[in-house]
């Protein structure tokens, strides 16, 4: 008679997102060529989502946008680091 525990897993229930955008300088936009890839879920390989894939002008769009928060935030005074 074999005893030891039955394990059973479920995997988790994944839900299709909307297609993702880059967050840069406040605005939610699309990569600069309109390039595209699919994010997958690792247990099912499920695609989850498709994400907007950064260009290296969507990098530099970013740092800059950044850069000139820098100044106005300090100005704030906000101390919490």
């Amino acid at each position: 008679m074999n005893d030891e525990p039955k394990h059973t897993a479920t995997l988790p229930v994944r839900v299709q997102l909307p297609k993702g955008q880059l967050l840069i300088d406040g605005q939610w936009r699309d990569s600069a060529v309109g390039a595209t890839m699919l994010t997958t879920d690792p247990t099912t390989e499920a695609v989850i989502t498709e994400v907007a894939r950064a260009t290296p002008a969507d990098a530099e769009a970013a740092v800059l946008a950044a850069s000139s928060a820098v100044v106005p935030f300090v100005r704030t005074g906000f101390s919490g680091f």
